[in-house]
C-alpha cells in the first residue's frame, strides 16, 4: 500500500485509507475513523489530489506521491 494513496476511486481501494465508498454516483465518500460524511471536489470531471483525504484529518497521514 505506501503512502501513495489509493489508485482508484473503489471501495474496496478507499477502505484500505480508512474510508467507506457510501454512494458510487454522486461520489460521496465516509471515513471509518469518525463517520464523517464528504463529496470530494472535481476540477473538470476528475477528482482533486488528495480526494480521499477525511476533512478532520483522521487519515492524512497517508499522503499521495
Amino acid at each position: 500500500m505506501g503512502n501513495t494513496g489509493p489508485r482508484n476511486c473503489t471501495a474496496p481501494e478507499l477502505a484500505k485509507y480508512g474510508i467507506d465508498l457510501v454512494d458510487f454516483v454522486r461520489v460521496k465518500l465516509q471515513c471509518q475513523q469518525c463517520a464523517q460524511v464528504w463529496a470530494p471536489d472535481h476540477d473538470r470531471g476528475q477528482l482533486v489530489h488528495h480526494y480521499w483525504h477525511c476533512p478532520n484529518r483522521c487519515n492524512h497521514t497517508f499522503s499521495e506521491g
